[in-house]
């Protein structure tokens, strides 16, 4: 099957007609700039499915007009080039008006999930990320979703609105892909200057020290944020949006630590967000 770039809703359903047939489609969603941690989850679907379908969409309804979208850095071409020779079967690249025509008013919001953590400070990124996936799911059909665990809040979310909205999709996740130093990769990282880049390495250092606070017994919360927040300030360009112990499948807070929770964290590094978490089980 070669490669196809499909950019309308009937383009998609045409291939769709051609070679659904008892085939496994999987779907990853991203918002462009292809770098390694995308590469992780399309090696996987392509190991795993029949039929790789990746979504390129800049998703304007989640970003807020503190946020320069303009600037968001994008290379369809190269792109194109790098989903190709790994073998994805299409790309779906729609314009604007084709996911949000004129008039366009509806939006998925998964209460209880998306109004916490990033739903406080960023109130418009998890309700626009829930709207485009629901989109998603009803233009490309996909039996399988993968999404990389970088962004923890994002994949409880989903899978929460694919059981509620009883969409016949598998959600497959993938560990966080990081550079050697632990900075989880993001397309992001590009808008970080080089002080601002060891600043930001401090993230996985903190939750590290975190859980390694936990495994010697330290299971308070509040004592395990605070050994969080030491670290953290030690980066001249950071500043804590909010730092979080939840229960791993409905992100309530919790006031003690157990191995079925999850520390989230989110970080201004200079004027650049960025988000990490870590596990501890195991």
């Amino acid at each position: 099957m070669s490669f196809k770039v499909l950019t309308s809703i009937k383009s998609v359903d045409n291939f769709l007609l051609e070679h659904r047939n008892n085939k496994k489609i999987s779907l990853i969603h991203t918002m462009g700039n292809i770098h390694e941690g995308h590469i992780a989850l399309i090696k996987r679907a392509i190991k795993e499915t029949d039929i790789v379908i990746v979504s390129i969409f800049i998703n304007i309804i989640q970003f807020d007009k503190t946020e320069d979208i303009n600037n968001y850095p994008e290379n369809l071409n190269k792109d194109k080039k790098i989903l190709k020779e790994l073998g994805v079967h299409a790309l779906f690249a729609p314009k604007l008006d084709t996911i949000y025509p004129q008039n366009y008013s509806s939006y998925i919001i998964v209460d209880g999930l998306s109004d916490v953590l990033c739903g406080i400070t960023k109130p418009l990124q998890c309700n626009g990320f829930t709207t485009l996936m629901c989109k998603l799911f009803n233009i490309v059909k996909p039996h399988y979703l993968y999404l990389g665990e970088k962004d923890y809040q994002q994949l409880i979310i989903i899978k929460k609105m694919i059981d509620d909205l009883e969409f016949n999709i598998t959600v497959k996740s993938v560990q966080t892909v990081r550079e050697k130093s632990g900075l989880a990769l993001s397309t992001r990282n590009s808008f970080l200057s080089p002080r601002e880049i060891i600043d930001a390495n401090l993230l996985y250092k903190a939750l590290k020290h975190a859980k390694d606070l936990f495994k010697k017994g330290e299971y308070s919360t509040n004592k395990l944020i605070n050994a969080i927040e030491n670290t953290l300030h030690e980066g001249v360009t950071l500043q804590v949006d909010y730092i979080a112990i939840v229960d791993s499948d409905t992100l309530n807070k919790l006031m003690t630590a157990t191995k079925g929770s999850h520390i989230i964290i989110a970080c201004y590094c200079g004027s650049t967000r960025l988000i990490d978490n870590i596990s501890l089980k195991g």
